[in-house]
């Protein structure tokens, strides 16, 4: 992640949409967090937000879906603070990554991702 309107940047939500939110209430994992619980990305309350270390460079989330699903809906991501550049893979086993979305010099709040895809994990860098 990149930000440069701020030094931090925060997800108030991530939604895969299949039909169904399966990101509500998955078990997310996140690497360089600060302050806040990284399952508030994914609780469905938009008054709370995962927030990423200031500064970070090598920030990411990522949620489990707990099994495979075929996703039709796409991903969206409700920014609390726009990351400027990101990148969004999904993974079937967690070791062989696809990219879905990569975003350079973005500033929207909202982020939506309207491809199909099949996975168990699902990551934003």
């Amino acid at each position: 992640f990149l930000s440069t309107e701020y030094d931090i940047y925060a997800v108030r939500s991530m939604q895969v949409l299949g039909g169904t939110n399966y990101a509500l209430s998955s078990t997310p994992v996140a690497v360089k967090s600060w302050n806040h619980s990284l399952y508030q990305a994914v609780d469905g309350t938009p008054s709370t937000f995962w927030l990423a270390e200031p500064m970070s460079t090598a920030a990411r989330i990522e949620v489990d879906l707990t099994e495979q699903y075929f996703i039709a809906g796409g991903v969206v991501i409700e920014w609390k603070f726009a990351a400027e550049d990101f990148t969004v893979v999904v993974s079937t086993n967690r070791t062989n990554w696809q990219t879905i979305h990569t975003a350079v010099g973005n500033s929207a709040n909202t982020t939506a991702i309207g491809v199909c895809f099949t996975a168990r994990y699902i990551q934003v860098r």
